[in-house]
């Protein structure tokens, strides 16, 4: 097996990869919708899709000290509040215009060549299909089946109990507080709508 390491599989959602995978020259390769949509209506199969095989896997955690957790609890809360808020605004379509610009602006003041070309804004059904929670949390589940897995492969000598990794009453008690704001309905029946059609 070669990897091939080229900025156009960077995200899946460069138009440039499908003609890769066409004309013979990678086996295979991550796709996002609506690329992913199309080159299976041509036949190409799916080999994974994560949404099945690992519905709501963590891309990102927070790490905090347990001094953090003891003592600066409602600090904690509402950096949780802004970042769940922040999850339901990037999963809405109609913030996609908004979005693509930020991305822009901020691709374009990157100092790394390669993340100036890149791109994650590219389509509605890309934002709408991020793997943002609607609650920002993460389950015991994948963070178990994680350590499974990196037991499996050597990453870890021992499982770790996750009792001992996740602490999430910052981010469950945060999820709540937002939910109880009549302002915030809106927004986040919305992103439940979201939930509803792919799973997470």
């Amino acid at each position: 097996m070669t990897w091939i390491f080229d900025p156009v599989f960077g995200y899946g959602n460069d138009p440039r990869h499908v003609d890769e995978l066409r004309q013979g020259r990678v086996d295979a390769m991550p796709s996002f919708p609506p690329f992913s949509k199309q080159l299976e209506s041509e036949g190409f199969p799916i080999l994974m899709d994560p949404r099945i095989v690992f519905p709501r896997r963590p891309g990102k955690v927070t790490v905090a000290t347990k001094r953090t957790i003891d003592s600066r609890a409602e600090e904690l809360r509402a950096y949780f509040r802004a970042m769940i808020r922040a999850f339901w605004f990037m999963r809405d379509t109609a913030n996609f215009d908004y979005l693509r610009d930020l991305e822009s602006r901020l691709r374009s003041q990157s100092h790394n060549d390669e993340e100036r070309q890149l791109f994650i804004v590219t389509s509605v059904e890309k934002v709408d299909g991020w793997a943002l929670p609607i609650d920002g949390g993460v389950t015991a589940e994948s963070l178990n089946r994680i350590i499974q897995e990196m037991v499996a492969i050597g990453s870890l000598k021992e499982p770790i109990n996750v009792e001992s990794l996740l602490y999430d009453s910052a981010v469950r008690e945060a999820y709540q507080e937002l939910v109880k704001r009549p302002q915030l309905r809106p927004a986040h029946d919305k992103v439940k709508l979201v939930v509803e059609k792919y799973g997470f």
